[in-house]
């Protein structure tokens, strides 16, 4: 059986059914197959996530070209925004992003153009490392957000519902801006973005390292 074949059903089933329900069993009971062949490809169920996030790292799109000459920040919010993209294509599988620690070819490329911009920008090594991986847990918890499942939408509305009604005299700030519009998660990871941005560009003028 095909490798590639095994690693997109795995995806196929994430994205129909959620993070949890990818199993090797129901990955066999898919393909038609056993469990006994998935192991002659994978170890257990934390190698084949290995995969599955190697295959949404897969499809990140980075522009070289928005690269080359861009300022600190308008590279890593290519960058962000590239892996953000990936990821809202495949929102279930957000939860396999922090059940492993991608290694794959193409998530080590990631990686690598990602550290590689931020020393470009005069960061030091170690401080590098702390700012690529914040930049990735910030886009990552909000792709966690990203599920559209019907009981999600419930219970968010549920949630709205409570806040809109709370008692003004306990929860004062609550109710005055219970009855403002919510916003969208994408203005929301914007608006956290660029205050990420802005925050490196601060610490990036003022000279400090991580340990400053």
């Amino acid at each position: 059986m095909p490798f590639e074949r095994i690693i997109a059903t795995a995806l196929e089933i994430v994205d129909a059914e959620g993070a949890e329900a990818l199993t090797l069993r129901a990955l066999a009971q898919r393909l038609g197959s056993s469990t006994a062949t998935l192991y002659r490809h994978v170890d257990n169920r934390a190698d084949l996530v290995g995969h599955v996030v190697e295959r949404v790292f897969s499809e990140i799109a980075v522009d070289s070209e928005a690269l080359e000459g861009a300022d600190m920040s308008r590279a890593c919010e290519h960058l962000a925004r590239s892996l953000f993209d990936a990821i809202a294509r495949h929102p279930n599988a957000a939860p396999l992003l922090i059940e492993t620690v991608p290694t794959g070819p193409h998530a080590m490329a990631f990686r690598e153009v990602c550290l590689s911009t931020l020393l470009a920008h005069g960061f030091p090594p170690a401080t590098a490392r702390m700012l690529a991986a914040a930049l990735g847990r910030f886009v990552i918890g909000f792709a966690l957000q990203l599920r559209t499942d019907a009981d999600q939408q419930d219970a968010d509305k549920q949630a709205g519902d409570r806040l809109f009604h709370v008692d003004p005299a306990v929860y004062p700030a609550i109710s005055r801006t219970a009855d403002e519009a919510t916003v969208p998660l994408a203005e929301e990871f914007a608006l956290g973005l660029d205050l990420l941005l802005r925050g490196m560009r601060d610490f990036a003028a003022a000279g400090h390292d991580h340990r400053g």
